[in-house]
C-alpha cells in the first residue's frame, strides 16, 4: 500500500503486478515481472517510500525492480541461494535490502 493510502499493489502466481483502486476494487494496471523464460511465482514486493519504484521477488531467488507507472524493468538483481523472504527500500530510496531464508541479507 503506498502512503497515499489510495490504492493497493500485489504480486501474483502467474507473475502479475496488479494495482487496485482501495475505495472501488478496481484494477488500474497490471504487468508482469521478470523475463519470459521465469517460471517462478512472485512471494514478495515493496514500494519505494516515494511509491515510484516496485521491487519484486520470485520464489525464482530474483528480484525485479519496475517503474511502477509504466511497468518499466529497471534492474534484475540476482545473488539470492534460497527464496527471498523479505525487501524493504531505504527511506532515501538509494538501497534495496533483501532478505532470504536463510537469513542472509543483500543491500543493493
Amino acid at each position: 500500500i503506498p502512503q497515499s493510502r489510495d490504492r493497493v499493489v500485489t504480486g501474483c502466481q502467474d507473475r502479475q503486478i496488479r494495482t487496485y483502486e482501495l475505495s472501488s476494487g478496481k484494477l488500474l494496471s497490471s504487468f508482469k515481472s521478470g523475463s519470459s523464460e521465469d517460471s517462478g511465482m512472485i512471494v514478495n514486493v515493496a514500494l519505494d517510500p516515494s511509491s515510484t519504484y516496485l521491487a519484486a521477488a520470485g520464489s525464482d531467488k530474483c528480484i525485479f525492480v519496475h517503474d511502477l507507472q509504466s511497468g518499466d524493468r529497471l534492474a534484475s538483481l540476482y545473488g539470492h541461494s534460497e527464496m527471498i523472504t523479505g525487501l524493504k527500500f531505504t527511506n532515501d530510496c538509494k538501497r534495496l535490502i533483501s532478505i532470504s531464508g536463510y537469513g542472509c541479507i543483500f543491500v543493493w
